[in-house]
């Protein structure tokens, strides 16, 4: 997704209307979420898969392979080669999909575990993949939470159409729209997990970086909307975006 770019004056004025909206809804439908409902520490069998960035990707790219070439087992070097990815990946790949029961390989003497083929299981999965890469609400949090991680990654203020590049950009193999990234920008700013430096010309590159917040958020090993719902419900807010109060702020710090 080369020459990504974030519209600058949509990002702002998408974030003062996502401030009125949000703050609207916050009023007159107060959100309670279950903490023990993580989506970022569930126990699921599949949670591990759906946020790895090249493991469904893998899954529909054998897929694909299997529809071509009925019958025939496919080198996992061919894909990792495809994500310039290092060969010696190619066999952890066969054995992380061999472990959740998706595929199986066919070893051979010289010790080449990198030919597989998907099984009955893993068909399913990947049909449920697909499914899931259309759901607009779990599409919307992964990015989010993926943008979250990846600025705090950086560690240093960046443009954030350059996430578009980066692996973690796609929900489980379809890559994150520009709208999506956008959406995630702005709800970012909103929770003040996030931030731009205040001082911006209108040529000037939007930048973004992560806040004391975010780092919090990540630290915790929360999802983002759920990390700021227990924030607000343990007192720890001023306002629906999750904003410490200084003394909250302190006692936080001091902990």
């Amino acid at each position: 997704m080369a020459g990504f770019k974030i519209n600058q004056r949509g990002i702002d004025e998408m974030m003062r209307q996502i401030q009125k909206g949000v703050e609207r809804s916050a009023r007159r439908h107060p959100i309670r979420i279950p903490i023990g409902t993580d989506p970022l520490t569930s126990s699921d069998a599949h949670g591990d898969i759906e946020h790895d960035p090249y493991l469904p990707k893998a899954l529909l790219w054998l897929r694909e392979q299997e529809v071509k070439q009925r019958g025939h087992f496919q080198n996992m070097a061919v894909f990792t080669e495809r994500e310039n990815l290092s060969p010696e990946e190619a066999r952890d790949f066969a054995l992380q999909l061999e472990q959740y029961g998706f595929v199986q390989i066919t070893r051979s003497f010289s010790g080449d575990d990198t030919m597989v083929h998907l099984t009955d299981e893993g068909r399913v999965e990947v049909r449920r993949l697909k499914q899931l890469a259309g759901d607009r609400v779990r599409r919307a949090d992964y990015a989010t939470n993926a943008l979250l991680r990846w600025l705090y990654d950086q560690d240093a203020s960046v443009e954030p159409g350059k996430f578009a590049d980066a692996p973690t950009a796609s929900f489980v193999g379809a890559p994150l729209t520009a709208g999506e990234i956008s959406s995630a920008v702005a709800e970012l700013v909103s929770y003040e997990l996030a931030q731009s430096p205040t001082h911006r010309n209108d040529n000037d590159p939007y930048l973004l970086q992560i806040t004391d917040g975010g780092n919090a958020c990540i630290r915790s090993g929360r999802a983002v909307r759920n990390y700021m719902e227990t924030q607000n419900t343990a007192g720890t807010t001023n306002n629906y975006h999750g904003a410490l109060s200084c003394t909250a702020r302190s006692a936080a710090e001091s902990s």
